[in-house]
């Protein structure tokens, strides 16, 4: 298994850093979506849930393709950054 501070160092500090705190955030938000989005409903949070809780309980954050594809599926907007 490919660990995640691997990719890290063969990409380049900076870039590999970058990236992996991007698919880390994915998985966070992804495993914890907020309440406060109004167009997320029940069965998206479930779906996002269910879909990256093997991600998060296994700390695999690399890669989240899955988590792209439920994201296009049930949109998941942040408020904090796009605003209610």
């Amino acid at each position: 298994m490919v660990r995640e501070l691997d990719v890290a160092d063969r990409m380049g500090d900076d870039l590999g850093i970058r990236i992996l705190l991007l698919h880390f955030q994915q998985v966070l938000h992804a495993a914890y979506p907020t309440i406060t989005d109004p167009r997320l409903t029940g069965l998206g949070r479930f779906a996002l849930r269910t879909v990256s809780a093997w991600r998060y309980a296994a700390e695999f954050y690399a890669f989240p393709i899955e988590l792209r594809i439920v994201n296009k599926i049930f949109p998941y907007h942040r408020p904090e950054i796009s605003g209610f």
